[in-house]
């Protein structure tokens, strides 16, 4: 317990002091913050998996030929240094939102609400619920869901049809977590987003989101027909005394509008960017969130929610060690090996023009992916490269969705992601199961179907 009450007031501190190097630049704030952040890996070392040890085994590896190959190693050193620790801090803060989440009643009737639907109801409300909940739960979404999947999908609800209910668990399980891949493409509070603007300083989350936004709608609405075509079809539909106000839903929405509303504003005061923001603008939407719910103990719940978030803290922050990892040194990684690949090598191949690139950089995040490799490596990687060739004929905001296009698809079907081995912990299937023979087809569709899209508007 000590040692979660270290961490998790390490975890803080680096929150902090990030946030004072974003405001002030200065060098001894971010050697502080990496020298605590150091220390951190130290305490948490016991607590990492194999994957994340291996992670940071080759960082170290890969730091070591940097320092040996590069003429100024220390350039590319402190950048992806101060990645590690822009991206620790960040998915701290974010983790921050599950106190007052796993607290909220209106997240407990969104899910019973979700759950009552009829079939042809069911998938969008299944995926757009999980994809709501994923802003502020982020992996912690998919423990939530297909736990509530579970218990909803009974033998009995499926009056003894174990065909019935099998099917069901493979529609269910598959609305979730193509909901949940979504995410890169539709929150600007996302890793995914945060990773591609931070690489690239020159691009705006007003410019991308019209993209993400749109390809996100399209992978959606493909879902969608994909679910129904799977079928089957009830001739009669449920009573509609069966049926759920979705009002609790549109409160839910209505909330993260509020969170997002509120990083926006942070962002504009502050004059800074958008993932910048969200260390500032996450943080007092948590203790405001809270604050209503505890509105009834006195002082508009303000102090109650400080006492409650600190009491809460070393069991929240001091188990993301793995997260913190895998997030951290991924971004690192990609950061270096942008730095050890000759400028050539990356011209050549960014030279094809903006719909070859861009088609290839959504395949290369879904075959890293489906070969082991995280996701955030490859996207730190493609995404500095692109930002420092700087070639005027690449479009970055079509470079940055394809990025996210290929993040959202590789955690639909890769069997080595962090949301497949969840889901497959959770349920008893087979990563592969799940994500290669049940989603591979939707997913290689989505894939054609966005090579297509840009060679035809781009």
């Amino acid at each position: 317990m000590i040692n979660k009450v270290v961490q998790a007031g390490l975890l803080v501190c680096i929150i902090m002091l990030m946030v004072i190097y974003q405001l002030t630049t200065r060098g001894e704030v971010l050697f502080i913050l990496l020298l605590l952040l150091g220390t951190y890996l130290i305490l948490s070392l016991h607590q990492l998996t194999r994957i994340a040890l291996l992670l940071l085994f080759i960082s170290a590896l890969v730091t070591g030929l940097v320092v040996f190959r590069l003429p100024t190693p220390l350039v590319p050193l402190r950048e992806a240094s101060t990645s590690f620790g822009f991206l620790a801090a960040f998915i701290a803060t974010l983790t921050l939102l599950r106190i007052p989440a796993y607290r909220s009643r209106i997240m407990r009737q969104c899910g019973h609400v979700i759950l009552s639907q009829p079939p042809g109801r069911r998938y969008p409300l299944l995926s757009i619920g999980t994809m709501l909940f994923g802003v502020v739960l982020n992996m912690g979404v998919l423990n939530l869901s297909a736990s509530m999947m579970d218990k909803a999908n009974s033998l009995e609800a499926a009056k003894g049809r174990e065909w019935l209910r099998n099917l069901r668990r493979k529609r269910m399980l598959l609305a979730a977590l193509r909901g949940f891949a979504l995410l890169p493409l539709v929150t600007p509070m996302g890793v995914g987003v945060a990773i591609i603007l931070a690489s690239m300083p020159t691009l705006g989350w007003a410019q991308l989101y019209p993209y993400t936004f749109t390809v996100a709608t399209l992978i959606f609405l493909l879902g969608w027909l994909s679910d129904y075509l799977g079928g089957p079809h009830p001739l009669k539909p449920p009573a509609v005394a069966d049926r759920h106000s979705l009002m609790p839903l549109l409160n839910f929405a209505l909330v993260l509008i509020g969170l997002v509303a509120l990083v926006f504003i942070c962002a504009w005061i502050l004059q800074l960017r958008l993932p910048q923001a969200v260390l500032i603008g996450v943080p007092l939407g948590c203790l405001i969130w809270l604050g209503v719910q505890l509105r009834s103990i006195g002082l508009f719940g303000v102090a109650p929610a400080i006492v409650l978030i600190t009491r809460r803290l070393p069991a929240v922050l001091g188990s993301i060690g793995n997260e913190v990892v895998l997030l951290g040194a991924g971004a690192y990684l990609g950061k270096l090996s942008v730095s050890l690949v000759g400028p050539e090598v990356l011209s050549g191949i960014l030279g094809m023009g903006t719909p070859a690139a861009a088609s290839l950089a959504m395949l290369l995040m879904v075959t890293m992916s489906l070969l082991g490799l995280n996701p955030i490596i490859t996207a730190s990687f493609v995404a500095s490269a692109v930002s420092r060739l700087d070639i005027p004929d690449i479009s970055l905001p079509a470079m940055a969705t394809a990025i996210l296009t290929g993040w959202a698809l590789a955690a639909a079907c890769s069997p080595f992601t962090a949301s497949m081995i969840i889901l497959s912990r959770v349920t008893g299937l087979s990563p592969s199961r799940i994500g290669l023979r049940w989603n591979g087809k939707f997913v290689g569709c989505c894939l054609l179907g966005g090579m297509i899209g840009f060679f035809i508007f781009l």
